[in-house]
């Protein structure tokens, strides 16, 4: 990237630093609940890859942790976004390769990407708040929920917290990066143009 940066290729680093978030986004958590007492800690991730919600209860005692059963609709989901951020990958990556003969296919497959991008963040927000909805309540807040303890039969009442995770923070970094990308190029030729 530094010799991206050197040889003034910036579109092409922020091209590439995009890909690199996008991958970290895809094993990263989406969605985290988080909690806990003096003896008690709870954390749920949802994962798109593998298409999960992975739960880890501690206690002073014991530790436990499940993946959570959801409906087949949310495993689909989850899968759905794994395939729009790899299809995103793919044409930010056929952007990078036509960049120097074909500006107008590379411009149309730029469009495309922070498209792509942009229905990931919405599909998501819109998914998770319907999970969330019969769950906690909502996409984010705080509040007072029943832990299961490991090794015990009864539940906890363990103040969490609970929202988007570092993924849904990678896509929207990605996004705006694609999208300066995008208009960087159009900002640095319509001044060269006046030179």
């Amino acid at each position: 990237l530094g010799f991206l940066l050197w040889k003034r290729q910036v579109t092409i680093g922020v091209k590439l630093i995009t890909i690199g978030l996008l991958i970290i986004a895809l094993i990263s958590p989406w969605w985290a609940l988080s909690g806990g007492t003096g003896t008690v800690s709870t954390t749920t991730n949802t994962m798109v890859i593998p298409p999960k919600l992975i739960t880890l209860t501690k206690s002073s005692n014991a530790t436990g942790g499940e993946i959570s059963a959801v409906p087949s609709e949310v495993t689909m989901v989850l899968g759905l976004l794994s395939m729009l951020v790899g299809v995103a990958c793919l044409l930010i990556f056929f952007s990078l390769l036509t960049e120097k003969k074909l500006r107008k296919i590379t411009m149309i497959i730029s469009v495309l990407s922070i498209v792509v991008i942009l229905l990931t963040v919405v599909v998501f927000y819109y998914a998770l708040s319907q999970l969330t909805q019969v769950g906690v309540g909502s996409f984010m807040g705080s509040g007072t929920l029943d832990i299961s303890v490991p090794g015990q039969s009864v539940q906890t009442a363990v103040p969490c917290s609970w929202g988007p995770s570092i993924s849904f923070y990678l896509l929207i970094v990605s996004l705006v990066l694609l999208m300066a990308a995008f208009f960087m190029k159009r900002i640095i030729a319509r001044f060269s143009r006046k030179e």
